[in-house]
């Protein structure tokens, strides 16, 4: 079952004229985004227990 919230987000930026494959951009970099955040957060912690 789809989350009823994701439904009203991906209806409103249609109707704001945004493509699905621009709405597909736009979440696959936001998860790119927090990725690489995760990812630097963990080097630094890491890299700090070292010290």
């Amino acid at each position: 079952m789809l989350d009823q919230e994701w439904i009203k987000l991906i209806l409103q930026a249609k109707h704001l004229g945004l493509t699905i494959e621009e709405i597909r951009e736009f979440l696959y970099k936001e998860q790119e985004s927090k990725t690489k955040k995760t990812m630097n957060l963990s080097v630094g912690n890491t890299q700090k227990s070292r010290v």
